[in-house]
């Protein structure tokens, strides 16, 4: 994934490269994450939320279901970091956060401190309720999240005010 592009792949071990952006208008590729046991599906974070694709990359889809409405050029859902829970394959989590580190009043209206999760590798998407209310915090990005590969429920919060962990 790329800033410039979008979806890159190479089939020779690095040597040269084609763009693979069917589906995947959005051309600044956050992060990407493979499924555990089928490599053809990956789930690609961008500018403008989730891309899923179930052929290794040829073709996206662009799920919304579950995700906020789009706002400016996109930026209303931009999807950070994208992560399968090694333990349930198919279930699949994405953190809305501030791209890029970008700043300023658009990026820092609450949209950025959401985490979402599928349980289908992407087909259909939920917020996770912050019961705690840390990340619902005025101006509080979410940076980086990571799963326990032992516990999908530990999850650990890089954010703008700190790290936390949620069990």
């Amino acid at each position: 994934g790329c800033d410039v592009g979008g979806f890159y792949s190479s089939d020779d071990g690095g040597r040269s490269w084609r763009i693979l952006n069917d589906g995947f208008p959005n051309q600044m590729c956050e992060s990407i994450a493979e499924h555990p046991r089928d490599p053809d599906v990956l789930v690609a974070g961008s500018d403008g939320g989730v891309y899923v694709s179930r052929d290794g990359g040829y073709h996206w889809e662009h799920p919304t279901e579950g995700f906020p409405p789009a706002q400016g050029f996109g930026y209303g859902r931009p999807i950070i970091r994208v992560e399968f829970d090694e333990t349930n394959p198919d279930h699949v989590w994405a953190a809305s956060g501030c791209p890029r580190g970008r700043t300023g009043k658009d990026h820092l209206q609450g949209r950025f401190g959401r985490i979402f999760e599928s349980f289908d590798a992407g087909r259909t998407w939920r917020r996770i309720k912050d019961e705690s209310g840390v990340l619902a915090q005025k101006e509080t990005e979410i940076r980086s999240f990571s799963a326990s590969t032992k516990n999908a429920k530990d999850l650990l919060v890089s954010t703008s005010r700190g790290v936390f962990r949620s069990l």
